[in-house]
């Protein structure tokens, strides 16, 4: 078999991306100093860009957004470079995919990013060492939707919806991505309930808005566009084209989140789930055990009583009340709440919750008696969750998730 012809020709370097502790100090120095200009600055999402030449310089604060996935700030045990981009001369998508791959090199999807000459199509991929690599094409192509995925066809089949990008902000088009994710990562991990059922992610700088699913779709199917974006009365600001299907939002979805994402501004996404294991666990007397080390995360975990299906604002009080300031809910004959302060860390929490409540079931199918543990330890165990004491949950692990779906198939980011 002839070996492919490699299709790489690099031309120069197009950026290179900075995590950095103290931004107005760096951009002092880049600009004061070496004379650089700022091109463009995206403070919610913590990334400004200065025009070096006919290059970039992208400083990433690393308390941003953006700045927090990348683990410790800069020193001796982290890191301070975040990734560097080649600017290639062509950019024939399927045929470097194919060649990447071909090689054992890990890519990530294939989109249309900013660089030193505009939008153009890009694709990020690791080195031996870990290091994250951006091959950038011409600013004059577009990425194709279709181009090469592993030879998946996933997506053939699935419900076709026009495009959201360009009708929100990109802080915005980053939760919905997020969000997108989420819905898939529930899906996999087997906590769906078909369309039943919702995850919603505030907005980010658009008071009283969130994103929620439009009812009538599959967890497996939703993508960044087909998200709607409704206020806490439950008016729709925006959604997409979907043709004939006029969907909506579910009365019921709409009645528990809008509840949360008003009364806690420290919560930016919503879980509620009808799994299996959350309903069992939900109809027991004597609630989620602390009798595993995951289950203790959940010792002071809230209880909702069953008033019947959501639909009456009037229970969205005793809603709030029950949860507190907590992250966690079990509703009584009915499944599971999860709060998170990001996306990441929500779904964190409820895979968690779940992992504890299955175990919790199996081994009380045991019919023997459970080793229990004291409340001390119990205590102290529960302490070592707590926010004051470790870093977020989801920083490390939610990256990793995106880079799982992506393996298995990208167009959630659609």
């Amino acid at each position: 078999m002839a070996q492919q012809k490699n299709p790489i020709s690099v031309r120069d370097i197009d950026h290179l991306v900075l995590r950095v502790i103290d931004l107005e100090r760096m951009l002092s120095f880049y600009c004061g100093v070496l004379g650089c200009s700022i091109e463009r600055r995206q403070d919610d999402l913590g990334l400004v860009q200065l025009r070096a030449g006919g290059s970039l310089i992208d400083l990433v604060p690393v308390g941003g957004k953006l700045g927090a996935q990348g683990g410790a700030a800069p020193g001796r045990e982290g890191r301070n470079v975040d990734h560097f981009c080649l600017r290639l001369d062509t950019f024939d998508e399927k045929g470097l995919c194919s060649y990447l791959v071909e090689r054992g090199v890990p890519i990530g999807e294939v989109a249309s990013r900013y660089g030193a000459e505009g939008e153009g199509p890009s694709i990020y991929l690791s080195d031996p060492e870990g290091n994250t690599v951006e091959l950038k094409g011409p600013p004059s192509l577009r990425c194709s939707a279709d181009a090469f995925r592993g030879e998946a066809t996933a997506e053939s089949s699935a419900l076709q919806v026009s495009s959201m990008r360009g009708h929100c902000s990109a802080a915005e088009w980053q939760a919905r991505v997020d969000l997108a994710a989420c819905y898939r990562l529930v899906a996999l991990y087997g906590m769906s309930d078909m369309m039943a059922n919702h995850i919603s992610a505030r907005v980010p700088g658009e008071q009283g808005a969130f994103l929620i699913n439009a009812y009538g779709m599959l967890y497996e199917e939703i993508t960044a566009s087909s998200l709607l974006k409704i206020d806490h009365n439950g008016e729709i600001l925006s959604l997409p084209d979907f043709g004939t299907l006029n969907y909506g939002v579910n009365k019921a979805g709409y009645v528990i989140h809008s509840a949360v994402h008003a009364a806690r501004a420290d919560v930016e996404c919503v879980i509620h789930t009808h799994s299996w294991a959350s309903m069992a666990v939900s109809t027991l007397e004597c609630g989620l055990l602390p009798i595993t080390q995951t289950a203790m995360r959940f010792l002071k975990i809230g209880y909702h009583d069953y008033c019947g299906v959501v639909l009456n604002l009037d229970e969205q009080a005793s809603l709030i009340r029950d949860l507190g300031s907590g992250e966690a809910l079990i509703l009584r004959n009915h499944g599971a709440l999860i709060v998170g302060r990001t996306i990441g860390e929500a779904f964190n929490w409820m895979h968690r919750l779940e992992l504890a409540c299955r175990s919790q079931l199996a081994a009380m199918a045991c019919n023997t008696k459970l080793v229990q543990v004291l409340q001390p330890v119990l205590e102290e165990t529960w302490s070592n969750y707590q926010p004051q004491t470790r870093r977020p949950f989801g920083v490390m692990e939610w990256p990793a998730l995106l880079r799982k779906l992506d393996r298995i198939n990208p167009g959630y980011r659609d």
